[in-house]
C-alpha cells in the first residue's frame, strides 16, 4: 500500500531545543512531539474522512457472525496514531487501524467494484482523506511539536 510521507524541513528551532535536553530525555521528548503532530493529522483526517451513504451494508451482506460485527465502526473512528521507533529514527504513523479500518486504503486510493464476488469492470473513485490531512496541517504539526519540546525543556530546566 502506498504511503504518504510528510517531512518537516524547518527544524532549526526543534534542533536547538533538542540539543538543550539531556541525551536520555531526547528520545522520549521527540516521541511525545511526534505523537502531538500525529494527533493534529488524526483530527483533520477524521474531519475529511468520507461518510458512507450506505452504512451497515457490510453488516447486511457479510457472512460474519454477530460477534464479528461488533468491531464494525465508521472509518473515521478507526484513524489512530502510533509512534514507531527504529534504530536511527522515530516516526508517527497515522491512519486507519486494523482490524476495523482494514479497508481504509480502498477509500483513499479507490478500487475495482466487485459485486456478489464478480468484478463489474467499473472502478470506485478514490476519496483521499489522509494525504490532504497531512498536507494541510504541516504548519500545525510543526507548531505542536515545538510546543511539546518547549514544555519538555521547561520540565528539565524547572
Amino acid at each position: 500500500m502506498p504511503a504518504a510521507t510528510v517531512t518537516i524541513t524547518h527544524t532549526g528551532d526543534m534542533n536547538k531545543i533538542l540539543e538543550q535536553l539531556p541525551v536520555m530525555l531526547q528520545r522520549g521528548a521527540l516521541d511525545k512531539a511526534l505523537r502531538a503532530a500525529g494527533k493534529v493529522v488524526q483530527k483533520r483526517a477524521r474531519e475529511l474522512c468520507p461518510r458512507s451513504s450506505h452504512t451497515g451494508s457490510r453488516e447486511r451482506w457479510s457472512k460474519e457472525t454477530a460477534a464479528d460485527r461488533s468491531n464494525v465502526k465508521p472509518l473515521a473512528d478507526t484513524i489512530g496514531v502510533v509512534v514507531r521507533k527504529y534504530d536511527a529514527v522515530s516516526v508517527a504513523v497515522v491512519g486507519p487501524q486494523y482490524p476495523a479500518g482494514a479497508l481504509g486504503h480502498l477509500v483513499e486510493y479507490g478500487h475495482r467494484l466487485v459485486a456478489y464476488g464478480r468484478d463489474t469492470g467499473r472502478r470506485v473513485q478514490p476519496k483521499p482523506f489522509m494525504r490532504p490531512a497531512a498536507d494541510e496541517t504541516k504548519g500545525e504539526q510543526e507548531a505542536a511539536m515545538l510546543t511539546v519540546l518547549k514544555a519538555e525543556l521547561d520540565k528539565v530546566k524547572g
